[in-house]
């Protein structure tokens, strides 16, 4: 045996101890990953040589395992070589002439772009791989990129496309027969319909994909399906029953060992209590999450878990710790390159300056998120952005500007069928519109906004835009049709314990007062 080949023989079990290592690691979460962290350089670099030397069944075998969906790689945040992993995936499948393995890297590399934020990019790979799989008659790989397509569109904000790709993935994973992959697209599908406010059709996925779930008895898919129809159930209002779910999602992933459905159910309880304004509760849940994410050695999800808390105390007026929790946030998706997530954290240091009353500097966060979800082309980032934009020049009294960008973020709305980001900024718009002093024009936007609020059946802000229209009727000086309003208002608040109870009622008695009181006096006149 010549010394040439030794060497490639030496490299070969190199790499198998390494392909070993980084799979049998990776199912340590945290604690295996601390490893694979202090060996990843030479496992790059054992994974180069063997590409150099053209062992592209091995360097095949190696990438998939540092590139598949629970590499350690993509836990970690290590883009730039898990991108390096899936081109020599690629590359070896190319060399061997395995189509469908050519196919799975092409995907490989759409889901990492599409987890960049680099959605458009992510789509001409899963479009490549849906021509190779259509050819050669891999109907399973072609369903699953269908979704990825779908997942992408829906990240750029394109709802219809999202949609179309679901609903043809669904056809082909029954004819297949393949129910997991069935249940999976329903329930994606159900996102989409929850994102654009279409709760009922959003319910009725999850319980298809949940009663799937069931009959498979995938306990994943279960309890994901649940934590999704508890989502739900808490947007419409129903906050006891989405926590109902919420629990009932967190046993399953508890019974089953599922760090990450765990840590997401965690953090869905955190956001329940929080909306429920039990503060307590909520900050012992986003602690969990944020725990069983670093646990996991998951950054993603140690940002998100991160930015909750914040949102949690900027909402109880401590600002400072908030901002703190909001910066850590950003240097960990600053550092796993995770640009839709530095966005948002942007995002949320412009809302906690904006709580401040450093309007300004407010203004300056929400333009750098405004630009990176304008890089990412994430559409719906933007226009939640451009929303804070407005609400800051409202707040510095430059009313025509605000309405410039509630306006560009209302077409954005419209454009991706986001109703409830379109009832939200037609509110925007008419509160700028009432500050003018043109009440009327304001009537005719609280007036669009609440017909959005009632079909997407969102209490608050149902009673929010009854509020509004009961107050600028009582400035045209029609208090019957102000107090109806704002009685309507009432009955919806106390329907979910708003704390604006107090406040609608006592501006119907002030209205009725005054009514009262002009009454009174009209009596007089005319008695005199």
């Amino acid at each position: 045996m010549t010394t040439s080949t030794r060497l490639r023989k030496a490299m070969e079990r190199v790499a198998q101890y390494y392909e070993t290592l980084a799979s049998e690691q990776s199912k340590l979460n945290k604690a295996g990953y601390h490893q694979l962290d202090n060996e990843r350089l030479q496992i790059m670099h054992v994974l180069t040589e063997c590409k150099g030397q053209e062992k592209w069944e091995t360097v095949q075998s190696f990438a998939w395992t540092l590139a598949n969906d629970n590499s350690f790689l993509r836990m970690r945040g290590y883009w730039t070589d898990l991108v390096i992993a899936i081109e020599a995936g690629l590359l070896a499948a190319r060399q061997l002439n395995q189509h469908q393995n050519e196919s799975l890297f092409l995907g490989y590399f759409g889901v990492a772009y599409n987890d960049l934020g680099q959605a458009k990019k992510a789509i001409i790979y899963h479009q490549q791989a849906l021509v190779i799989d259509k050819e050669i008659g891999y109907r399973q790989g072609e369903c699953s990129h269908l979704g990825n397509l779908a997942l992408c569109y829906r990240d750029l904000g394109k709802m219809e496309e999202a949609i179309e790709y679901y609903q043809q993935a669904i056809v082909i994973a029954r004819e297949i027969g393949q129910k997991k992959t069935e249940g999976n697209c329903l329930s994606n599908l159900g996102n989409v319909y929850r994102t654009l406010g279409l709760v009922e059709k959003a319910i009725e996925c999850y319980q298809q994909a949940l009663t799937i779930a069931r009959e498979i008895k995938d306990r994943k898919g279960e309890g994901n399906r649940l934590g999704n129809l508890g989502l739900v159930y808490r947007a419409i209002g129903q906050g006891d029953e989405g926590i109902k779910c919420f629990q009932q999602a967190l046993a399953i992933a508890q019974e089953i060992g599922d760090y990450q459905m765990e840590s997401n159910s965690f953090g869905n309880l955190g956001n329940a209590f929080h909306s429920l304004g039990k503060i307590d509760e909520a900050i012992e849940y986003y602690q969990q999450a944020l725990i069983m994410t670093e646990k996991m050695g998951y950054s993603q999800g140690e940002g998100s878990h991160l930015s909750n808390l914040g949102n949690v105390y900027r909402n109880i007026g401590q600002v400072e710790k908030a901002i703190n929790y909001y910066q850590k946030a950003l240097a960990i998706d600053k550092r796993i390159g995770y640009r839709q997530g530095e966005a948002a954290d942007w995002g949320n240091l412009g809302d906690a300056y904006w709580d401040l009353g450093q309007v300004e500097k407010s203004i300056e966060y929400y333009q750098q998120a405004l630009v990176i979800t304008q890089e990412i082309n994430h559409r719906q980032g933007a226009g939640g952005h451009l929303g804070g934009l407005g609400n800051a020049y409202y707040a510095l009294g430059q009313i025509e500007k605000a309405i410039e960008y509630y306006e560009q973020a209302l077409i954005i709305a419209r454009e991706i069928g986001h109703r409830q980001g379109e009832g939200s900024r037609l509110g925007n718009i008419g509160l700028a519109y009432y500050n003018l002093g043109q009440v009327g024009k304001a009537i005719e936007y609280y007036q669009q906004a609440l017909t959005i609020a009632q079909e997407l059946n969102h209490p608050q802000s149902k009673g929010n835009q009854l509020g509004n229209l009961g107050l600028a009727f009582r400035d045209l000086g029609k208090n019957e049709m102000a107090i109806n309003y704002l009685n309507q208002s009432l009955a919806v608040f106390e329907t979910i314990n708003s704390p604006n109870v107090d406040m609608v009622r006592k501006l119907i008695n002030d209205i009725m007062a005054e009514s009262l009181a002009k009454s009174e006096d009209s009596n007089r006149s005319s008695s005199i």
